[in-house]
């Protein structure tokens, strides 16, 4: 899905996203997770994620359950998925 910086923050009465760049987070947390591997680590927190995005970790919360529509543990297991997949492929080939 494309992100735009008027991306529409629903369901939080209040929302802590207000003023945050959210295609910033976006980008970052796609760097920190495709580039940076970071979902390899097994105690991956998402107050670790967030502190490496410069915001709290209600704020990432927020952003991945309003804007990807995914809890935190859902969005690392769909990388550790997406890896496993590829190395099985891999070593199928093998």
């Amino acid at each position: 899905l494309p992100l735009s910086d008027t991306t529409s923050v629903r369901n939080y009465r209040k929302s802590l996203l207000s003023g945050l760049d959210l295609v910033k987070i976006n980008h970052g947390l796609e760097q920190i997770m495709s580039v940076e591997a970071l979902y390899k680590e097994g105690r991956l927190s998402v107050n670790e994620v967030a502190n490496k995005l410069g915001i709290q970790a209600y704020q990432l919360s927020e952003y991945l359950n309003q804007i990807k529509n995914v809890t935190f543990p859902q969005y690392v297991n769909d990388y550790r998925i997406s890896e496993a997949k590829h190395l099985l492929l891999k070593n199928k080939q093998q």
